[in-house]
């Protein structure tokens, strides 16, 4: 189990390969499985803290991808 504390954000000024290489690192030390914890608010009335929620998509208001950079794998899904 690896663990990281707080994240590159795109938002903070960092570019995209230095916000994924955390989870580059993760991966190529045999890591299969990523958990992602995020605090998140939402405009639904019937959602109250400590309520969990699923996030499937985002908005991106960068204008970047963050699917940049070599292929770690033959399989990955990472762009080349």
């Amino acid at each position: 189990m690896l663990r990281a504390e707080r994240p590159l954000s795109l938002y903070e000024g960092h570019g995209p390969a230095t916000a994924a290489l955390p989870v580059r690192v993760f991966a190529q030390s045999g890591v299969g499985t990523l958990v992602v914890t995020n605090a998140a608010g939402g405009v639904r009335q019937n959602l109250r803290p400590p309520a969990l929620m699923l996030i499937t998509d985002h908005i991106n208001l960068t204008g970047r991808n963050p699917l940049v950079g070599l292929a770690l794998a033959a399989n990955s899904a990472s762009p080349t």
